[in-house]
């Protein structure tokens, strides 16, 4: 007898949702249907990973702005608002700051970071449209031809901070990214591993 084979996940709003994957006359074929739509135990699609990649991508370079997230030497969180490129490939984020900052106090301490670039306009509806993106990694300052090609690439996004950038006081830096987190629909959560 034929009948819908569902496949059950687990939602992000704590309910199970179905998915019917068409009529079968057992479980072998659900499987292995189930097995081409996958592509992890986590269950992303075998596209999830370059959609997620593309929304990124779109994000960060139709944003000038982002939140720096340093530890102090205490171990407390220091938050701060940073102008910022990424690379092409997603593999990392340029910034710049005085060396007499706090956060570059920080990161000389501990270079982990975190970097949150979102798309909220501050309305109502942002709840359910707004994206965000977080990004983990190890911060390095730059020198010679990297900081030279990262400072020509960080001018064309935020010219105005021409003169900012490539004064002697200013570090610039990049933040090696590991992983990005996008979230979208207020608790919709995908990772984008870099490199894999």
């Amino acid at each position: 007898m034929n009948r819908p084979v569902l496949l059950r996940t687990w939602g992000c709003r704590g309910r199970w949702d179905s998915s019917i994957f068409g009529n079968d006359t057992g479980t072998t074929r659900a499987v292995r249907r189930r097995d081409q739509i996958l592509n992890s135990s986590k269950g992303e699609t075998l596209d999830t990973q370059e959609t997620v990649r593309r929304h990124i991508g779109a994000l960060l370079s139709g944003q000038r702005l982002a939140t720096l997230s340093t530890c102090n030497a205490d171990g407390h969180p220091y938050a701060s608002l940073v102008a910022f490129d990424a690379d092409p490939d997603l593999s990392g984020m340029i910034f710049a700051t005085s060396r007499a900052t706090r956060k570059f106090a920080n990161l000389s301490h501990e270079p982990r970071a975190a970097m949150l670039v979102d798309n909220s306009g501050n309305v109502k509806s942002d709840i359910y449209a707004a994206m965000a993106v977080t990004a983990l990694g190890v911060t390095m300052e730059l020198s010679g031809a990297d900081q030279d090609q990262a400072v020509a690439r960080y001018i064309l996004k935020h010219p105005h901070m021409a003169a900012f950038v490539q004064a002697p006081s200013t570090a610039v830096l990049r933040l090696k990214v590991d992983v990005y987190y996008l979230v979208n629909r207020f608790q919709k959560v995908m990772e984008y591993h870099v490199g894999r």
